[in-house]
């Protein structure tokens, strides 16, 4: 196998490596990022109940709800704080203290990455089969 050939052979993996999972990384990104509009950022109290520490917060129908305060920003807060936290609009009583926007962004970014090494790959897999080597 001469180095045209094996240049050739290796772009071309590159290639579908690259665009192959490159779009289906972003595709899936894109998909995370998109649930991350389900959910409202609202202020959280932190309380104590019966079952322990709790964070409450309102709605949008201005209905209270509460869950276990689990997480560490919720544990590190006393009793009366408020933090910041989001709920789902379709599931109310589920709320998260970490912000929405980073869902997915792991996947974008090799996504990103991955589909610049294909079509990288792509253009040298193209331009290689108009140069000579002596």
């Amino acid at each position: 196998m001469d180095g045209h050939t094996a240049v050739g052979l290796i772009s071309e993996v590159f290639t579908w490596f690259g665009l192959g999972l490159g779009i289906v990384l972003l595709g899936i990104g894109l998909i995370l990022g998109s649930v991350r509009k389900r959910w409202i950022q609202v202020d959280g109290v932190i309380a104590t109940g019966p079952k322990g520490t709790i964070v409450r917060w309102l709605d949008d129908d201005h209905d209270v709800h509460e869950a276990p305060a689990s997480t560490a920003e919720a544990l590190r807060a006393q009793v009366g704080d408020d933090i910041p936290l989001w709920f789902n609009h379709r599931a109310p009583w589920i709320c998260r203290t970490r912000e929405p926007e980073i869902d997915g962004r792991t996947f974008r970014l090799i996504g990103w990455l991955l589909l610049g090494i294909g079509i990288v790959a792509a253009i040298v897999g193209i331009a290689i089969q108009f140069i000579e080597f002596g």
